[in-house]
């Protein structure tokens, strides 16, 4: 999952119009930035739990940025629709 986040403070922020609030401030920023927060479910005998990694440990299990995965699936997108055309 790609997630918006403050250029400056790395919080998640809201889209409020073409503008972007941090929940935890007033500022605002026009330009959020996309970053991971990948949830992964781990089972062993005793049973199930979900953990949370968030870009930096993201980055570590995955071979591409956030914008490199954003491209591609952009590609995919665009050679599918134009399949189907």
């Amino acid at each position: 999952m790609v997630l918006l986040s403050c250029q400056f403070c790395r919080k998640k922020v809201e889209s409020l119009d073409s503008k972007c609030m941090r929940n935890s401030c007033s500022s605002t920023t026009t330009n959020p930035t996309p970053r991971f927060r990948l949830q992964l479910q781990v089972d062993d005998l005793t049973g199930t739990t979900t953990l949370t990694t968030f870009e930096r440990d993201t980055q570590i299990l995955l071979p591409h940025s956030v914008q490199e995965l954003i491209n591609i699936e952009l590609k995919v997108d665009s050679i599918i629709y134009l399949c189907h055309t």
